[in-house]
């Protein structure tokens, strides 16, 4: 191989070819990548709006499978709801029904315990207020409860009411007039009760008590009344009510609901199994003419970006191979083989080499 340092004008002519060669090769191969990418974003760019079309279309359609089921059996919980609703009314209904009867007898006794007690208080001429609770608490207690109310009502009397008129009073407290004062409203209240009781109490003893012997036996059928109503609504068992009918409704939409349920299951099977391929198959067949002209748009523009790629590989390595030693990476440059050209035909130099000199001593 001949020496290119050595050589004159020609061949660095014939370098700043190959040179201006690579670098148009350079181009058109930034020029076929660029054209690579864009067909690919293009393609890429459709694909997705593809698998977008599809992925809506699939969940559209899986939702309107869903919605048809699940508006049926919205429907059919409404209507068991319905129907357990008019159970219930008619369950409550005909258990007042039987409350009713079977505490006939305890209200029936009490009214005519209560028409008792009322005859024999007008033909007494007896009070209203002695039929009272109070009142048998106060005057005829019997049992602890009677003795606390007793106690209750006192203690009220006999401390907090005095103690209100004597501050109401303008005496000082402590004097003497404050504690006569205070005597005299305990001896006041319990004058009062001392004059009911030896009255009108005792008296009529007699009559009152049995007033108050009639007023348990209507207490004690209101507790088995209360005791009775508790104990059917306690319980469990409501066959007794004849329900069967609603019972039946309740049962036949269950089925139907149950029913619905399977196919609704079913029917989504179905479409994750099947539909959805066929939805899948019918959007990209729309697509595929697209798709495959983009494709192809793509493999050739690939194709011309790799081989002008590898062109430009090999003229590098040539022009490396045949120059590099000699130039180095400095000199192998379009400007740098113009300035050595320059050089030589301004009569600076006479080969390649000595032009490179006369170049590094000027610039």
């Amino acid at each position: 191989m001949k020496n290119i340092l050595k050589e004159g004008k020609k061949t660095a002519i014939d370098i700043k070819k190959e040179l201006l060669t690579l670098e148009e090769y350079k181009n058109k191969s930034r020029q076929a990548m660029s054209k690579e990418n864009v067909c690919e974003k293009e393609l890429r760019e459709k694909e997705r709006e593809v698998d977008d079309e599809i992925s809506r279309m699939i969940r559209k359609r899986r939702s309107d499978v869903e919605d048809t089921y699940k508006d049926r059996i919205s429907k059919l919980k409404a209507r068991s709801k319905k129907i357990s609703s008019r159970r219930e009314k008619s369950k409550d209904a005909k258990m007042s029904e039987r409350i009713k009867e079977e505490t006939a007898d305890y209200y029936s006794d009490n009214r005519i315990i209560n028409s008792d007690i009322k005859s024999v208080m007008f033909k007494e001429k007896i009070s209203t207020f002695y039929r009272t609770d109070l009142f048998f608490s106060l005057f005829m207690p019997h049992g602890p409860i009677d003795l606390l109310k007793l106690l209750v009502v006192a203690l009220i009397l006999l401390i907090p009411v005095p103690l209100f008129i004597i501050k109401a009073t303008p005496w000082e407290e402590g004097t003497f007039l404050t504690v006569l004062l205070y005597a005299i409203i305990i001896l006041f209240f319990g004058g009062i009760y001392i004059v009911i009781r030896n009255t009108k109490v005792a008296p009529k003893a007699a009559v009152l008590k049995s007033i108050y012997e009639k007023k348990k036996l209507i207490k004690k059928n209101k507790k088995k009344i209360k005791s009775t109503t508790k104990s059917i609504l306690k319980e469990k068992d409501d066959t007794v009510y004849n329900l069967d009918k609603y019972d039946k409704e309740i049962e036949d939409v269950d089925k139907e609901m149950d029913a619905a349920v399977k196919e609704q299951k079913a029917a989504l099977e179905a479409f994750e199994n099947s539909t959805r391929f066929m939805i899948e198959n019918e959007i990209r067949s729309r697509h595929e003419d697209e798709i495959e002209k983009l494709t192809d748009n793509y493999k050739n523009a690939k194709k011309d970006a790799d081989r002008l790629e590898d062109a430009v590989n090999k003229m590098e390595m040539d022009v490396s191979k045949k120059y590099d030693a000699y130039l180095g990476k400095d000199f192998l440059k379009v400007d740098k083989v113009d300035a050595i050209i320059e050089i030589i035909q301004k009569g600076e130099a006479d080969t390649i080499g000595e032009a490179m000199e006369v170049y590094k001593t000027k610039y």
